[in-house]
């Protein structure tokens, strides 16, 4: 079965102070999107599509260290993540494939191969994480069953919401 990884990457590095992309930023003498690279390539995903800004894909090109067939999408304007995942869609040319994010570089290879196992029998597996702190981060809401119900931005998180 083929897979193909779609990497959001067309975050800016302003809050990093640096007029380099977030992911583009070095982690241990690589760039950030280069640990996610490494760790597709051993979870047996196929193809990559970076969604990147307009300026970016050029440094994009010229930083990044993989063999993996990469495939750049340009998202024109930042209008946030669902519209980057739209972006990515016509470059994506199997129905297995995952969204993941450039600047989030400790993610595992055993996380990746148990997301691919759980898509073989639901439409969506979301990894999630339960932190004593999330003040920054969105939040997944979820129903009584434990099921994703809403992904919702701290800006619009309730109060109930933000704890």
């Amino acid at each position: 079965m083929a897979w193909t990884a779609v990497i959001l990457a067309a975050g800016k590095g302003t809050r990093m102070a640096s007029p380099k992309p977030k992911a583009l930023q070095n982690l241990a003498g690589k760039a950030l999107i280069d640990h996610v690279l490494s760790t597709l390539t051993r979870a047996d995903i196929d193809d990559v599509v970076i969604v990147h800004s307009p300026e970016a894909k050029e440094e994009f090109e010229n930083n990044i260290q993989t063999e993996t067939k990469i495939t750049y999408a340009e998202q024109s304007e930042a209008l946030g993540t669902a519209h980057a995942v739209k972006t990515a869609l016509p470059h994506v040319s199997t129905d297995n494939f995952l969204v993941l994010l450039g600047d989030v570089p400790l993610l595992s290879e055993s996380s990746i191969i148990k997301i691919k196992e759980g898509l073989e029998s639901h439409k969506l597996v979301i990894l999630t994480a339960n932190v004593k702190d999330p003040t920054g981060y969105g939040r997944i809401s979820k129903d009584k069953d434990g099921k994703p119900s809403a992904i919702i931005e701290e800006l619009d998180c309730n109060d109930e919401q933000k704890k």
